[in-house]
């Protein structure tokens, strides 16, 4: 008998290929199955063997051992970009087991391009296991997906409140910017998701402005919008150029308290290194 402690050369390992398919020919299905998984042991790259494993184990209702053997065999073939391989054992898997939440965002992914409703429908079933497993940031990967794939406001909404809930400040707004973009076009009210939007992440210039901009439309009074926190105020001019370039206009009001006055940007800029408001068309985004 061979020494088990010795690892197998190729030679071997062919040889040992060769003994278990003779023993299937002479219906020795369970001691073919021994020879392939020793050999499976010693290699473990042996994707061949790994699925004359796997169908020797459903052949004998070694359901478990199977679904284990498949569900190696569907992760290497994604690794390896074997993507119509990778289908087939994702869909012989199924039949005997329910796939793990991983595998769903997988199988979803070799999708998108082929059969863009199987892959929604299949990003949702890995999103309601992922959920029920308190998985938060597995769920955020999957809506992101699922955003790419289809970006309804249904999904933008999903994705904000999930990346607010997750600490993502930066992404919860920009979603909620977004849907609020898109429920704006639409035709509908789209003030509380401007508003989300600034609340989410207030140092978003984006946000900032389109939040100011749909109060004014809105025809608030006087509504303020904090913004000391917004990158380029200062020196470079950049957040008041980017009020120029929406035709508004800037009004300063000096620390001293003075009433407001009407001033160029480079001007302000140069006066008022910080200064108390901004007025924009004359609502006050208010600086502290």
């Amino acid at each position: 008998m061979a020494d088990p402690t010795k690892r197998m050369d190729r030679a071997e390992i062919a040889r040992r290929v060769e003994r278990a398919e003779k023993l299937l020919q002479k219906g020795k299905t369970g001691e073919a199955l021994d020879e392939y998984m020793q050999v499976l042991a010693e290699d473990p790259q042996n994707d061949n063997v790994r699925q004359m494993a796997a169908d020797i184990c459903l052949s004998l209702q070694r359901t478990a051992e199977a679904v284990k053997l498949l569900g190696d065999l569907f992760e290497r073939q994604i690794a390896a970009g074997e993507n119509t391989r990778a289908s087939l054992t994702y869909k012989k898997l199924a039949r005997y087991a329910a796939p793990t939440s991983i595998q769903k965002m997988h199988f979803g992914q070799i999708l998108e391009t082929s059969n863009r409703k199987l892959a929604l429908e299949t990003y949702e079933s890995a999103l309601e296991d992922l959920s029920k497993n308190g998985r938060q940031q597995d769920c955020l990967m999957v809506l992101k997906r699922l955003v790419a794939l289809e970006p309804a406001e249904r999904n933008f909404l999903r994705l904000g409140e999930l990346s607010s809930q997750t600490g993502d400040k930066a992404g919860a707004s920009a979603a909620f910017l977004r849907l609020a973009e898109m429920t704006e076009a639409s035709g509908a009210n789209a003030a509380q998701w401007f508003e989300r939007a600034y609340t989410e992440d207030p140092g978003d210039t984006k946000a900032a402005l389109s939040y100011g901009k749909n109060l004014i439309a809105q025809g608030q009074d006087s509504p303020r919008i904090l913004i000391e926190d917004l990158p380029g105020f200062g020196e470079d001019g950049r957040f008041c150029r980017a009020f120029k370039q929406r035709r508004a206009n800037l009004f300063f009001q000096p620390p001293d308290g003075d009433t407001h006055r009407r001033l160029s940007t480079k001007d302000a800029l140069r006066r008022f290194r910080k200064p108390a408001f901004v007025n924009y068309r004359h609502k006050e985004f208010e600086l502290r």
